[in-house]
């Protein structure tokens, strides 16, 4: 899966869920981060930690990381639940090139050949350019992508826009009071019910 669609799906539906719900918005810069978090775990583990890695999808791409993700940020704070969701979101978006082995190890295995780590492989290559070759593996993401990928792109690119257009974000003083403090018309319009609510009750 691609950037755009797990940023677009992710930030989309966490959207459409706080209009719905009137609950107070999220920071939708760290849904953003979240909904990627799995990828930028695993691809720094495969890229710089772990050279019998065989993919970019190990252990932040299983059920097990991202539960322990979503109690731990709970126990940080309850409302940050949002966040670890956006997460386990990412196992939803990514659920046709995963096997269930993958994403419920260790419950049907242990064999860290499931999470896509297989012992015992031999390289003649240096880690220095082992690195190389992983990082621009990884970058040729875009080159390798399906037909099916670029289009399912295409569609969170899609939600990212109709995003940005509902809250405002084409005006460039919005756009700056978003990417600086994660505030966007959706909080105000929150702050203004829940002043309405405080002055009538």
């Amino acid at each position: 899966m691609l950037v755009g669609a797990h940023v677009g799906y992710t930030i989309g539906s966490v959207w459409a869920a706080q209009r719905i719900a009137r609950r107070k918005p999220p920071d939708y810069r760290v849904i953003a981060i979240m909904a990627m978090l799995p990828d930028l775990v695993d691809r720094f583990l495969y890229a710089f930690v772990l050279p019998d890695a065989q993919g970019g999808r190990l252990i932040a791409h299983t059920l097990l990381f991202n539960l322990a993700l979503l109690a731990l940020l709970m126990a940080v704070k309850k409302g940050f639940w949002i966040y670890g969701l956006a997460s386990l979101g990412h196992l939803l978006l990514n659920g046709d090139g995963l096997t269930l082995q993958h994403v419920f190890w260790p419950l049907l295995g242990a064999d860290l050949a499931h999470i896509g780590i297989a012992g015992g492989g031999l390289t003649t290559a240096s880690y220095g350019q082992q690195v190389i070759d992983r990082v621009r593996q990884i970058l040729n993401t875009y080159g390798e992508a399906q037909l099916g990928a670029i289009l399912f792109e295409a569609g969170g690119l899609l939600a990212l826009a109709l995003f940005a257009l509902c809250e405002g974000l084409y005006r460039p003083a919005a756009l700056w009071r978003f990417l600086a403090t994660g505030m966007s018309k959706s909080w105000q319009l929150y702050e203004a019910h829940t002043v309405w609510r405080e002055d009538i009750s």
